[in-house]
């Protein structure tokens, strides 16, 4: 947790304590000058050092910031965030009390800087509770939030801070180095000293706490840093006591300690952030490789659902949407919707075997692409039966039923011409139907009625050819089907007599 402060460098009871504090916006004013007795030539170290520790900690909490607002869930970069920048204003506030030129500046600049200290515990319990695991931290910010928010108030209100009740300038502090720094005196508050740093000893022993409990579970690849800065603390705190100790005439580093948290916490912070994202962008590789893999099954599922495995053309559920798409299209175009059947192809099949009569079919699929017209739509419907959808045959001086016998005649001719499958040149016949479109037929079965009339009357009429539906053959069906119907009643009946 956070340690000591420099204000526990102060005197204590019957003497006079230096309060140690200062303020910086940024580390770019890190060369500034004291304006001090002597200070003309000499070098600022230390303020610099304040300075440029102030800078670290504003970008540490700027990028702790932006990284935890990338990530969108993850608490603990906005805790961090949260304190490291608290931590560069404190800093600031040191480094400012350092260079005051009047004892109502150094007042107000203690009172700030303890008022950033009643903030900067309570973020360090969060942070801590959030980057250690704690189920219940939520609980642990409360209480350290009910137990330094009084103390913040009473700060505010007070002229010297919570801790001081009046406050002198004393001689300027010449370091050892040259450098000049002013120096304040004060006699502090009976009790809320006290108070101050019994909060604070309580923050920092719970801190070591949470590390022992850590190391103990066997986490110490999670907490050594947390433990280092610990470490760097104490030794801090100590030192503040000797100086003390001596009469408070010397310089204290607690608040260059709280850098070793904002360091060591940025490079941890920083290189977990970046194993989440290498993990993350594992992950992605492999749900786009996945999902890649799933959409190249579904277009393997898409292509078996509407193709056919043997001859690879679209099959009758393509076909089927296609022609319900061209029905229900506003602007209807003329077209038509020819079926192919191969004649005698089952004498094929029995007498050569299947394996010759699917080499038959792929052959037959082939030379029909070759020469239908390269926007129509070729299926196979099954078994040796072919369909062709046409579509735009206007345009020219032919109608479109006679534009689709035409294509119908120049496929048959060409599906005529010897197939050599194997050892075994085969010729056969092919009968064709036309439906045109959109035609009489309203939806997708009529248009397949239609077209098995038109074929079942080109088979009629010697196979080897093509017709087109007309309306009379539905009628003529239409009074097939009764004759059929009445035949089938009147033999059930006994009607018939033998003459």
């Amino acid at each position: 947790m956070l340690g000591k402060r420099d204000a526990r460098a102060y005197q204590r009871a019957r003497a006079h304590n230096r309060v140690s504090r200062g303020v910086t916006w940024s580390a770019a004013v890190a060369g500034r000058r004291l304006q001090g007795e002597s200070s003309g030539d000499r070098l600022t170290l230390y303020i610099s050092s304040l300075l440029i520790a102030c800078g670290i900690c504003l970008f540490a909490g700027i990028q702790a910031t932006f990284a935890r607002s990338a990530r969108g869930q993850d608490r603990v970069y906005l805790a961090f965030g949260c304190l490291s920048l608290l931590v560069s204003v404190y800093l600031a506030l040191a480094a400012s009390f350092y260079q005051a030129e009047s004892v109502s500046t150094a007042a107000a600049l203690a009172r700030a800087e303890i008022s950033f200290g009643c903030l900067i515990y309570p973020t360090g319990i969060w942070f801590f509770s959030l980057y250690t695991g704690l189920v219940h931290w939520r609980r642990w910010v409360t209480v350290a939030a009910l137990i330094f928010a009084p103390l913040l108030v009473i700060n505010l209100s007070s002229p010297y801070s919570l801790l001081y009740t009046d406050l002198t300038m004393r001689p300027p502090l010449v370091l050892p180095w040259g450098e000049s720094v002013h120096d304040f005196s004060g006699t502090e508050s009976p009790y809320l000293t006290g108070i101050y740093y019994t909060a604070v000893d309580a923050c920092f022993l719970w801190a070591v706490c949470c590390c022992v409990v850590l190391w103990r579970r066997g986490r110490g690849a999670r907490v050594w840093s947390l433990t280092l800065y610990l470490v760097v603390q104490a030794t801090a705190s100590v030192h503040a006591e000797v100086v003390n100790y001596h009469g408070g005439r010397g310089l204290t580093f607690d608040s260059l300690a709280f850098l070793a948290l904002v360091l060591l916490m940025s490079g941890v912070l920083r290189r977990e952030l970046q194993r989440r994202n290498q993990a993350l962008a594992v992950s992605l590789d492999e749900l786009r490789s996945e999902t890649q893999r799933r959409e190249g099954v579904e277009a393997d599922l898409r292509h078996l659902a509407y193709h056919d495995h043997l001859t690879g053309l679209p099959n009758r559920h393509y076909m089927h949407e296609r022609l319900q798409a061209a029905l229900a299209s506003t602007e209807p175009d003329d077209g038509a919707l020819i079926l192919f059947d191969l004649d005698h192809f089952k004498i094929i099949n029995e007498a050569l075997g299947h394996d010759v009569g699917d080499e038959l079919l792929k052959g037959v699929a082939a030379r029909i692409s070759a020469t239908a017209p390269a926007s129509a739509c070729i299926a196979r419907l099954g078994g040796d039966e072919f369909a062709l959808h046409l579509t735009s045959l206007t345009g020219t001086d032919e109608s479109p039923a006679q534009a689709a016998l035409r294509i119908a005649r120049d496929i048959t001719a060409r599906l005529t011409a010897p197939l050599r499958i194997g050892n075994h040149d085969l010729v056969v016949g092919v009968s064709a139907g036309i439906a045109p479109l959109p035609g009489t037929a309203r939806d997708v079965d009529s248009v397949l009625r239609q077209v098995d009339m038109a074929l079942y009357r080109a088979k009629a009429a010697g196979r080897h050819t093509a017709v087109i539906f007309e309306s009379g053959m539905q009628a003529q069906a239409d009074r097939r089907l009764l004759l059929e119907k009445g035949l089938r009643l009147a033999l059930d009946r006994g009607e018939f007599d033998v003459h």
